[in-house]
């Protein structure tokens, strides 16, 4: 099985820099569990996230072209140990990880949301209010911008031991 996804971080305003009070421990665990969401999901296709700057604060997002959700699930799908009905999800997992990023984001002052059509893909998102944003300051020209590298990933070791499984 060859898994073929572009992954593309989505920056805000490029001349801007936001400085955010927020828990960082808990925001990386909610990306963490949306982006493996979209990996899991994605066969084939694309999954962007980052952020973006909007009238009420700062939204962020992950979005996917992966299988999408059924409207069907729409109301289960943030309950506790809810995996779908799709049987591609087999055994992996135990349904927690959006019921959890879900009360996470509640607790920072959110509300995760999404957009999904199936067999397109989904589009998971959550602002954070003006009041927690710090500052926001211009960027500099003389300032370096980091530039995320990326290296090639040999997934054949993983691919071997999902299919002994």
């Amino acid at each position: 099985m060859r898994i073929i996804v572009w992954l593309k971080v989505i920056k805000g305003k490029e001349d801007t820099e936001i400085e955010l009070f927020s828990d960082p421990v808990r925001l990386t665990h909610i990306f963490q569990k949306l982006l493996n969401n979209a990996f899991f999901f994605t066969q084939e296709g694309f999954i962007h996230f980052g952020y973006q700057r909007t009238a009420d604060g700062i939204e962020f997002f992950v979005e996917d072209s992966g299988c999408g959700i059924d409207e069907s699930n729409r109301e289960l799908f943030f309950k506790p140990f809810f995996r779908g009905k799709n049987q591609l999800i087999g055994s992996k997992g135990f349904g927690l990880g959006l019921a959890i990023s879900k009360g996470l984001i509640n607790l920072l002052g959110g509300n995760l949301q999404f957009t999904s059509t199936p067999n397109v893909g989904s589009r998971f998102f959550f602002s954070i209010g003006k009041s927690n944003i710090v500052s926001e300051k211009p960027i500099l020209p003389d300032q370096q911008k980091k530039k995320l590298v990326m290296k090639a990933i040999n997934f054949a070791p993983i691919e071997n031991k999902l299919s002994q499984n």
